[in-house]
């Protein structure tokens, strides 16, 4: 508190069992990571470039939409391209048009348009996190801007 610090909390559930091979565990641990860390935005909020996947972070019917380790692995070769190339990330576009906006890195892609409207994709693929909910809260109660979820083209 006052160190301009924050507590990051990373809940977890690992199967465990004795089985080998790729099947449901019969057992499960549940832990969470408590650890203190620095300023998130250690300049503060600042504009950033970002540079548009060609790779898909998600496929259609998969897992995507789920906190999960693995659909973080997706993420990790061209997000570090993209930062090789100096930008701060990847935009990742659906993976079946690879025409609408669906993430920005492993976050979830909000946008202002130039008639104040708040856009944030509405995917099956995208995590309906508490983030983004309350995100959403706030640009309707708070800014009261119009949200639209939906549809985000890379080209408008």
């Amino acid at each position: 508190y006052g160190t301009g610090g924050a507590l990051y909390l990373r809940p977890f559930v690992i199967g465990v069992g004795d089985n080998i091979g790729v099947r449901t565990a019969p057992e499960f641990i549940f832990s969470i990571f408590c650890i203190p860390v620095g300023a998130y935005f250690k300049g503060g909020l600042t504009p950033h470039n970002f540079l548009i996947s060609s790779y898909d972070r998600a496929a259609p019917q998969g897992t995507g939409a789920a906190k999960v380790g693995g659909n973080y692995a997706a993420s990790l070769m061209p997000g570090s391209q993209a930062k090789k190339a100096h930008f701060a990330d990847c935009i990742y576009l659906d993976p079946m048009t690879h025409t609408k906006i669906e993430e920005v890195g492993s976050a979830n892609f909000f946008g202002i348009t130039h008639d104040n409207k708040f856009v944030t994709p509405n995917s099956p693929s995208v995590l309906p996190g508490i983030t983004r909910l309350s995100l959403i809260e706030l640009a309707k109660t708070r800014l009261g801007l119009e949200v639209i979820e939906g549809d985000v083209f890379i080209d408008k």
